[in-house]
């Protein structure tokens, strides 16, 4: 690591990657659950270590080093993640009703799983089994969701 860090050598580099990178792999997979994700937070370890090179200090185990940057760049990525999981759905605010005429600003503020089963029982005029089986519920729980959104949205349009 010292030969890397002083020089940039591209020997020492590779040694470097060739010993640490199928435990750090391992070590993401097994945190991530999928290997996709998992190979992002590689990338993104060895970059940060590559950007952060001149910083190690020579006293302190460089697998520890590398493993806490791994840490980090897990940490970024899970909250990345979880916020573009929250990102609502963009919502119409220029007042345009559905076709059901529910506001568009009304129905968005539905769960997605509310949204979803109220729009197919009264727009695509499914029913409830034709709903679960395209949801994967149980039928009682599209009653439920369809029943739970109507008095939601009831709530919302104070009817």
């Amino acid at each position: 690591m010292i030969l890397y860090a002083e020089k940039d050598n591209a020997a020492a580099f590779r040694e470097l990657y060739e010993r640490y990178a199928p435990r750090l792999q391992g070590y993401l997979v097994n945190k991530l659950r999928k290997r996709d994700d998992a190979q992002v937070v590689f990338q993104e370890t060895f970059l940060k270590l590559h950007a952060a090179r001149h910083t190690y200090n020579p006293k302190f185990a460089f697998a520890q080093w590398l493993f806490a940057i791994a840490y980090h760049a897990l940490v970024d990525f899970k909250r990345r993640q979880n916020s573009q999981e929250k990102v609502p759905e963009v919502i119409d605010d220029t007042g345009m009703e559905t076709p059901m005429g529910i506001p568009h600003q009304a129905l968005g503020q539905l769960s997605e799983a509310q949204r979803s089963a109220v729009s197919m029982r009264f727009l695509d005029e499914k029913t409830f089994g034709q709903i679960a089986e395209h949801l994967h519920r149980s039928e009682s729980d599209v009653r439920q969701l369809v029943s739970r959104g109507i008095r939601r949205l009831r709530k919302i349009l104070k009817v």
